[in-house]
């Protein structure tokens, strides 16, 4: 909305609602200029107010709308006063809207640290007559990695007859009853990520231990008497 102050040589007088008409479409291109652009009415009528004497002073003036961004400016030819806007900015005009939003970024883990077993070297003292499935030691392995991650899958490098490894706790147990002597047992782990989606088969299993760091191993040894 403009508001149109009009003044000649005798007292001041304001005149409103003396524009040729009460509603102008006025267009300007993209990425103009801003220093350069003055908007120009596409209506068949003349944007501004007449001029009852040839040396009438006119001004325009924003009332509402974008002040900030804008400015009405009067261009006087012959009786008439010519409305103009124009940019008060040196930059472009961007017809394009501007939002904003939030993103929340989350860091997944990626699976580059080992399971690292608390001692490279277990020792248990037995008795010859433990029953089968009796815990005789236990083994305790840790990664710095986090969920699934880090969660450690136990095994035994090789078969026994003898014992057998709980995969989730690290638990030794006999199978059997136990023969007085020594035994000696290879002790493997992985984290679970690994051991779920890494397919290995029976073929390639030694080739895959040789590529492991000896902190994924440990050795049990127990004396049975």
């Amino acid at each position: 909305m403009f508001v149109c102050f009009k003044m000649g040589h005798q007292k001041a007088h304001v005149y409103v609602k003396v524009f040729t008409w009460p509603v102008y479409n006025v267009t300007v291109e993209e990425n103009a200029l801003g220093k350069d652009v003055y908007a120009i009415s596409n209506e068949p009528v003349r944007m501004g107010v007449p001029l009852p004497t040839e040396d009438s002073v006119v001004k325009f003036k924003i009332v509402e709308g974008d002040k900030q961004s804008f400015k009405a400016e009067a261009k006087i030819v012959g009786d008439f006063a010519f409305l103009r806007i124009r940019h008060r900015n040196d930059g472009t005009l961007n017809r394009e809207l501007k939002t904003t939003a939030t993103v929340h970024l989350f860091v997944t883990d990626h699976n580059d640290a080992k399971p690292i077993f608390e001692k490279d070297e277990y020792r248990a003292d037995v008795k010859q007559n433990v029953p089968p499935f009796t815990t005789i030691l236990q083994v305790q392995a840790s990664d710095a990695d986090i969920a699934l991650n880090s969660q450690i899958y136990y095994s035994l490098v090789g078969v026994s007859l003898e014992f057998m490894v709980d995969p989730i706790s690290g638990a030794v147990r006999n199978l059997r009853y136990l023969d007085p002597g020594t035994y000696e047992l290879s002790l493997l782990a992985e984290d679970r990520s690994s051991r779920l989606f890494w397919k290995k088969t029976q073929a390639d299993y030694e080739s895959v231990l040789s590529n492991y760091n000896t902190a994924n191993k440990a050795k049990a040894v127990c004396f049975i008497h």
